[in-house]
């Protein structure tokens, strides 16, 4: 009995792995509103969330300049709520761009140094990562990263709506697991209990 319960878990989680590896991932940005528009009812300090899913593998479309890559937007959707509204949400029929800037001048910092960039585009809304150092992105692959850069690395990171008029600064970046990763942990803990249980129940 135990030797199947092992089997049958064992391929349980071997099923979900190749899932768990999958192309599609999920970022959590959150921070503050630093800019108004005058038609809008929100206010400077308001918080935000943002929750992107992307494709990692998202394939570059024609170059536009040898310094900005532009990816695929097809599998990109962003969540977003501000302040107290209700969470809204866009997917790639709204228009839009994945783009990779590659050592070019933050537009923030004109005469500083030459820095990286990732920006998600859909519709009036983006958000923007720039950094230094962005590292090495194969993009005849169309890889891009799969976690979100240290927060500490950034040089400057906003969120807009340009249909409200608003600006945003990003405090945090983080990853947001995706489902089969919790299944595969359920998995994992189903199996334990049922060892458990199962030498709980053998006599002496």
């Amino acid at each position: 009995m135990t030797s199947k319960l092992h089997a049958l878990c064992g391929a349980a989680l071997l099923a979900l792995a190749p899932l768990a590896h999958a192309e599609l991932v999920s970022w959590s940005f959150q921070g503050q509103l630093t800019g108004v528009g005058s038609t809008t009812s929100h206010q400077l300090g308001e918080g935000f969330q943002a929750v992107v899913n992307f494709d990692t593998a998202a394939k570059e479309l024609t170059p536009i300049n040898p310094n900005r890559h532009s990816l695929d937007i097809s599998a990109l959707t962003i969540r977003y709520q501000i302040g107290a509204d209700s969470w809204r949400q866009l997917d790639a029929s709204a228009g839009g761009l994945i783009y990779v800037r590659d050592n070019q001048i933050n537009p923030q910092e004109p005469t500083g140094p030459l820095v990286d960039g990732l920006t998600f585009q859909l519709g009036a809304v983006s958000l923007i990562l720039r950094w230094s150092d962005l590292g090495a992105i194969d993009y005849s692959q169309g890889l891009l990263p799969s976690t979100p850069p240290a927060m500490t690395q950034l040089v400057a990171q906003q969120f807009q709506d340009n249909g409200q008029g608003l600006i945003g600064q990003i405090d945090t970046v983080s990853a947001v697991p995706e489902p089969e990763s919790y299944l595969m942990l359920l998995a994992g803990l189903g199996l334990i209990g049922a060892l458990t249980k199962r030498r709980a129940q053998k006599p002496g």
